[in-house]
Formats: structure tokens, sequence, C-alpha cells
């Protein structure tokens, strides 16, 4: 814990430029409608294949999230080939619970494990 509070810290990159740097928000913004516009097009983001899409689908939304994550994992399954996502939430937990929290109280953790536990079967 002590290394991730040390690395999370560190100038000129902490956590913020880390996390949530700017480009990632605009290509989520833009991928949004989960259809090629005009904005998708001029960043280059390809969205013509999300009908193909049959991986497993796992979301996870934090109160910090909240309601976008689990409607934007709905949404996806529903126009692509996705049977049945794995759709877990916390409220009481920020963005950076998942991440910090300890596994004794990381609801993150005892959903995330399940799933990934079926995906090795």
């Amino acid at each position: 814990m002590a290394r991730l509070a040390r690395w999370l810290a560190q100038a000129p990159m902490n956590t913020i430029d880390w996390y949530v740097p700017r480009r990632l928000l605009l290509d989520v913004d833009a991928a949004d409608p989960l259809r090629p516009t005009p904005l998708t097009h001029l960043l280059r983001l390809r969205l013509k294949h999300r009908r193909a899409i049959d991986l497993p689908l796992y979301a996870f939304q934090t109160s910090t999230s909240a309601p976008h994550v689990l409607r934007a994992a709905r949404r996806l399954a529903r126009v692509s080939r996705v049977a049945s996502p794995t759709l877990a939430a916390d409220p009481a937990m920020i963005h950076s619970d998942p991440l910090t929290a300890l596994p004794a109280r990381n609801s993150f953790l005892r959903t995330v494990t399940p799933f990934l536990r079926h995906l090795a079967q």
C-alpha cells in the first residue's frame, strides 16, 4: 500500500493526471452513443463492430460513476451479443476504492472474483 501511495503521489504525474486524462474523458463521451458520429469519426474511434461483441462483460459502478457505468453496460449488452453481463455497484465507494479498499471491505473484489473464476472454468 505504501508503494501505491508513493506512486500515486509522485510529481509531475499524480493520481488525477494518471487516472482521468482529458483524452480518455473525451473518448468516453464521444463513444457514449455506441454508434459512429461525426465526433467519433474525427477522433478515429471505430464503433462499427459492436454487434459482433460476444465477450463476457463485467461492470462495477461506484458513487462517483453512478448511474452512468451500469447504464452504459446495459446498453452495450443490448446492442451486442453479450449474453448476460455481470453488473455490480457499491454506492458507498468512491472511484479509487476498488483499487485501495481493504480486501475484507472491498465489494469490487467480492464481485469480480466469482466473475473471473467463472471465466477460468
